[in-house]
């Protein structure tokens, strides 16, 4: 995702998502490190899909 992310947006979207990847479900805690809002490239966009 290319562009600035309202910290606020940000905020937002980890607390809907529990601190957890929407993905694997992982935790943040488990991770050891802030999770990404999006960490998987589209297929649109050149992800390998």
């Amino acid at each position: 995702m290319s562009g600035h992310i309202p910290k606020a947006l940000r905020q937002r979207v980890t607390e809907q998502g529990r601190h957890r990847c929407g993905y694997c479900l992982t935790s943040e805690y488990i991770v050891g490190t802030p999770m990404e809002i999006e960490h998987i490239i589209p297929q649109a966009l050149g992800g390998l899909g």
